[in-house]
């Protein structure tokens, strides 16, 4: 009698709504239904076969809590204790073999835009609005370079500016053309290295070149978690010009020095040499 009511209690039924197109219908299920056979009772109570459109072929796809339930398992869907007292609700998607094929067709017809032809527009785009400072071809490495630039505006000085300022703007070329300098794509090629953003440093309020002011020295430029950020001092005190760019450029890689090297010890000044 115990192993009768044992067997009773793992055959438990209970209902499970199915959502297709917008309607909605009651299928019983058991929590030894495989995927399998789930698969096959929704395409007996949903789809019918009637000549050219022939439903039980199509391809489905069952979501159940926003999960893909496996139709081609051969393991119970719906184990004991994972069904709630809620009657379990599954949303059916279903695609005709008409569309399928119709799908796979575009897929090869070379007149119609994919999205690989689609990035290869913006990649083109985002190039042909690189201005080359060294002549052609002189570019960031693809896979060694500053992922992002960040320049100064007026609003983060303290205070606006006055007119003989140099724009933003002028300050994001000055961080581009440091960026795609001969010497120091050779030095990230040959270092393997990655730096996440070149930034302007606040020529008023960066905290770390006040620090330095108090104790007499001149913060040109910092480096964070070891190429994470490097920030430099673009701007003249007056903020009327920018520093001569040879300055700008020994600065730079004295910075990325500190990827490798954190101390100003032999090595450190070893290797910037």
């Amino acid at each position: 009698m115990e192993k009768s009511s044992s067997s009773a209690a793992a055959d438990t039924v209970f209902e499970v709504s199915l959502s297709f197109k917008g309607k909605s219908c009651k299928i019983s299920l058991s929590e030894r239904t495989t995927g399998i056979e789930l698969d096959e009772i929704v395409r007996s109570t949903l789809f019918v076969s009637d000549g050219d459109n022939d439903y039980a072929n199509v391809s489905l796809k069952l979501l159940h809590k926003g999960k893909v339930l496996d139709n081609s398992s051969a393991m119970p869907l719906f184990p004991s204790g994972l069904v709630s007292q809620k009657p379990p609700k599954i949303m059916v998607m279903a695609t005709s073999k008409n569309v399928q094929n119709d799908i796979s067709s575009r897929k090869s017809d070379p007149t119609i835009r994919g999205f690989d032809n689609e990035k290869q527009k913006i990649e083109a785009a985002k190039s042909s609005r690189i201005v080359m400072h060294w002549g052609p071809g002189m570019v960031q490495n693809k896979n060694y370079k500053f992922c992002r630039f960040e320049a100064c505006t007026w609003q983060s000085f303290g205070h606006r500016t006055g007119s003989k300022t140099p724009h933003a703007f002028r300050a994001m070329q000055l961080l581009e053309k440091l960026s795609t300098d001969p010497g120091v794509v050779a030095i990230m090629v040959e270092r393997k290295l990655v730096v996440g953003t070149l930034g302007e440093m606040d020529p008023i309020d960066d905290r770390l070149m006040q620090k330095k002011k108090t104790e007499g020295a001149c913060l040109l430029g910092y480096n964070t978690n070891a190429g994470g950020r490097i920030d430099l001092k673009l701007r003249t005190d007056d903020l009327q010009h920018f520093l001569p760019y040879e300055q700008l450029a020994s600065t730079l890689i004295h910075e990325l020095s500190h990827n490798w090297v954190g101390e100003h010890n032999a090595l450190f000044w070893g290797n910037f040499a």
